[in-house]
């Protein structure tokens, strides 16, 4: 009987702690996902300094999800989505407009990818 208490405490546990990975990587996935967004409208209306403002909230919202995410998510897509982010950075220091909006739509469908990818489905498990 204490075996059985004992493996339902421990699966209890488990799963907790997997919803609670998934609204974390959700919660900062949605941030990210709206910094983008504006990035993107931003840049598209040309307001520079804006843009920075807005890469500088990314860049924070990167840091944060860093220091958690690669606890929970595959280290080959927080790689490939890190360096479509610096790349971000460094095109809109040099304000390259037409070579901006693709990378950032590269880092939204990264992002988005890993939000799903991190869905508590059937598929994602199995």
């Amino acid at each position: 009987m204490r075996s059985l208490i004992l493996i339902i405490i421990v699966l209890l546990i488990l799963f907790s702690a997997s919803f609670a990975g998934y609204h974390l990587v959700a919660s900062i996935s949605t941030d990210i996902l709206d910094d983008l967004e504006i990035l993107e409208e931003h840049i598209t209306a040309g307001n520079w300094e804006e843009a920075r403002e807005k890469e500088k909230e990314i860049t924070a919202h990167w840091d944060k999800a860093n220091a958690i995410f690669p606890i929970i998510i595959d280290h080959e897509q927080l790689h490939d989505l890190h360096i479509t982010l610096a790349r971000v950075s460094a095109l809109l220091e040099l304000e390259e407009q037409k070579k901006l909006i693709p990378e950032i739509r590269i880092a939204r469908d990264l992002i988005n990818s890993i939000y799903h990818e991190e869905k508590p489905l059937l598929k994602n498990i199995f």
